[in-house]
């Protein structure tokens, strides 16, 4: 709104009129195709609203509303003076408003000379330092004027416009019209700032179907603005999104409080002047403008902490409206305290390293998005236990059962079990107790086993049970140990003959450089699975 004319656009201007028949039929159409009501994307609530149903004739409230007078636009080369009278700007009955009720914002040709450069009045309203806002989703119910030389705009700058100037403050244009014929259907939404302003502009046109105007109903003019990001919508219909990407090395003006303008402009450089043709006076009806936050995500459940070698592996259900997670830790119940040990977890599993065998810590997380972080969730503990020295034997998926030490050093699965009898005829050695055969960790995971002395030779034995398919080719999977393949297209089901039927594998492998072994479950059809394994 605030800049020169924008040079090199050029409408596509309407073809001939058809009939009045096809012309009804046309609009029975486009209204069962545009919504009359666009509803804000999930997960967003009613910050601030004016609907505009102040008692008939008087203005809208001056706590929500600033009107500035004068020569406002001279900038532009506008015509008109703004004003604060109640003529210009005031609330009417109009039966087509959601309420009944409307805003009408007038511009008027006071010299009576219609189609003469002259002296003319609107109103130009602002929130700005009653209504500074940022991030959201806004939507204003408009019906525009019309006529050559008329500039109606619902449109933002930011609130630092005092300290910075234009265009460096921001502008964020949701709606911007200028009334002439090849104009009546198209609406124009733009973003200005330093490096790319006026007629460099990051802007799109949307247009209404042919034979439809936003002179003759109200319409829904939206945007969706984030951190880097803004879009926008008519009447529910995206047809333009930017990034802080699109403006390359200059700064990105819209990470900042911006507030509301809404005004009918008269002449200037980007419409022309009112001519002959033009029709005085004109009215923007502005049914309302509603301003939609996202909401803070609920708190996280179900935290559930498992020891591990020195070691404690978190796992939580999600929390609706999560962008992340933080982990909150201590060594007393109910100290975790509001700053996390680790931010921007996007998974629901985290596994804390490093901790001191036989100490109890105590944790909690918190959901996070771009409006904040949620209350922390149930408090969960857990108590790590020394690495191995000897031989390590994990109930994949399950608890401790001595020898064999719950489920640990793993990342990535999900844990199930079964109460069926798993048959061990086929098991040589040490052969596992049935609640370790009865448990698996399974999908794409890794067990990272520590604790070894790099270059150290050992035997890692894997034991498996098919516990849920009934026929092979149902599961298969790969298994690398330390990046070497150890298994290939392995399916437990084809290789015990069964169902509920456990089998074992072993490999040597050599401790890495960091004393650890590495064990790599990946996916070929359906789930890898594990059910124990040993490394000694």
């Amino acid at each position: 709104m605030n800049r020169p004319m924008k040079a090199g656009r050029r409408p596509v201007t309407s073809s001939a009129l058809p009939s009045v028949f096809y012309l009804l039929v046309l609009y029975a159409i486009i209204a069962l195709q545009i919504p009359s009501n666009a509803a804000p994307p999930p997960g967003y609530s009613l910050a601030w609203s004016d609907e505009f149903n102040a008692p008939v004739g008087t203005q809208p409230s001056s706590a929500d509303w600033n009107w500035e007078v004068g020569d406002v636009g001279a900038s532009n080369n506008e015509l008109e003076t703004y004003v604060n009278d109640i003529a210009h700007s005031h609330v009417i009955a109009d039966v087509n408003a959601t309420d009944g009720y409307a805003l009408q914002i007038q511009a008027t040709d006071d010299n009576g000379k219609t189609g003469v450069a002259g002296k003319y009045s609107s109103a130009r309203m602002t929130t700005q330092g009653k209504h500074d806002l940022q991030y959201g989703f806004i939507e204003a119910r408009i019906r525009l004027p019309y006529g050559q030389g008329i500039w109606p705009a619902f449109w933002m700058l930011g609130s630092n416009i005092g300290s910075v100037g234009w265009p460096a403050c921001g502008e964020m244009d949701i709606m911007e019209n200028i009334g002439n014929n090849s104009w009546l259907g198209q609406n124009e939404s733009s973003l200005h700032g330093t490096g790319y302003s006026g007629a460099n502009s990051l802007h799109a046109f949307y247009n209404l179907p042919t034979g439809q105007y936003f002179k003759d109903g109200y319409h829904l003019f939206q945007e969706q603005w984030d951190n880097n990001t803004v879009s926008y919508f008519v009447d529910g219909n995206l047809f333009e999104t930017h990034t802080s990407a699109d403006v390359g090395t200059n700064p990105w003006a819209f990470n900042h409080a911006c507030f509301f303008i809404m005004n009918i402009a008269v002449g200037g450089s980007f419409p022309g002047n009112p001519n002959r043709t033009t029709v005085f006076p004109q009215n923007m009806l502005v049914d309302y403008v509603r301003y939609y936050v996202n909401t803070v995500p609920p708190a996280p459940g179900a935290l559930v902490a498992n020891a591990g070698a020195l070691s404690t592996s978190l796992t939580w259900a999600s929390s609706p409206k999560a962008a992340s997670y933080n982990i909150y830790r201590s060594t007393t119940p109910g100290g975790e305290g509001t700053t996390p040990i680790v931010t921007g977890i996007a998974s629901t599993s985290f596994t804390d390293t490093g901790l001191t065998a036989g100490t109890t810590y105590y944790y909690r997380v918190a959901a996070v998005n771009t409006i904040g972080t949620s209350a922390q969730s149930n408090e969960a503990s857990a108590t790590p236990y020394p690495v191995p020295t000897g031989p390590v034997s994990i109930n994949s998926g399950g608890f401790a059962v001595s020898p064999w030490v719950a489920d640990t050093d793993y990342s990535g699965g999900s844990s199930a079990s079964t109460a069926t009898a798993i048959a061990t005829t086929s098991l040589t050695g040490t052969i596992p107790p049935q609640s370790v055969l009865q448990t698996n960790r399974w999908g794409a995971m890794t067990y990272t086993l520590p604790g070894f002395t790099p270059g150290s030779v050992h035997t890692v034995t894997l034991y498996f049970a098919e516990e849920y398919w009934t026929a092979s080719g149902k599961r298969v999977f790969n298994v690398a140990i330390n990046g070497s393949s150890v298994l290939s297209n392995f399916d437990i089901y084809a290789a015990a003959g069964g169902s509920n039927k456990a089998i074992q594998r072993a490999f040597s492998a050599t401790a890495n450089a960091s004393g650890a072994i590495v064990i790599v479950f990946t996916n070929v059809t359906d789930n890898a699975q594990v059910n124990g394994i040993v490394a000694n």
